[in-house]
């Protein structure tokens, strides 16, 4: 199945969203990421994936701002775990395209 630009821009956004809620919640929940992601069903994603990107968000916080380079990273593994968005290659193809979206 071919994915269009407009279904590929829509699974994007909805993964950046689900990014942004699971900072949210990490933010105002204390904790090793960990059990955060335990508490809050690793948010529909893998343990790992879960810890990662809370791991990535809370180290993000403390030097003010996520570079573009995590949060594509985090984005790309959602879209791993959920088993949907656009093929690409490998994981890196994922990680470049997502970061030039950022």
């Amino acid at each position: 199945m071919k994915t269009t630009l407009k279904t590929t821009l829509t699974i994007v956004s909805m993964c950046v969203m689900l990014v942004l809620s699971i900072a949210a919640v990490a933010t105002a929940q204390e904790g090793p990421p960990g059990q955060v992601c335990a508490a809050n069903g690793d948010f529909g994603l893998s343990h790992d994936t879960c810890v990662n990107c809370i791991a990535a968000i809370n180290q993000g916080e403390r030097k003010g701002s996520i570079a573009p380079g995590v949060a594509a990273n985090c984005i790309c593994k959602q879209l791993e775990d959920l088993g949907g968005g656009p093929e690409f290659k490998n994981h890196g193809e994922c990680v470049n395209f997502i970061k030039g979206l950022l």
